[in-house]
């Protein structure tokens, strides 16, 4: 996870980020050493702070483009839905992709006989 180059890159301190993302300075100690992770709605929070997405935020992405209006609006309404609604958010993006996949006939097997 990038949080603590992002926090220092941004001029906050820890305390600072934890008022910002409604948790205490230890558990954004504990995010930056690796310890705990942070659950969806505070991902959302702390990419949209320091505009970048999430999977930058995770070291999924190098890309350190600053995340879309599309992307922002997401990571926003997700971050305000309850745990169960953002796993259901989650659940329905997924369907959704899948759906996708099936219509454009990505990733599907071909049956017939060769």
């Amino acid at each position: 996870m990038r949080i603590k180059q992002l926090r220092i890159k941004s001029g906050l301190t820890q305390k600072q980020l934890a008022e910002k993302i409604g948790t205490s300075k230890s558990n954004v100690s504990k995010y930056e050493n690796l310890i705990l992770e942070p659950n969806i709605q505070t991902l959302c929070l702390m990419a949209s702070i320091f505009d970048v997405s999430i999977e930058y935020l995770i070291g999924k992405n190098d890309d350190h483009k600053a995340i879309s209006k599309i992307e922002k609006t997401v990571v926003s309404a997700v971050g305000e839905l309850s745990p169960e609604g953002q796993q259901k958010a989650i659940e329905y993006i997924e369907m959704l992709k899948t759906l996708e996949e099936v219509e454009t006939g990505k990733n599907c097997i071909d049956f017939r006989e060769k």
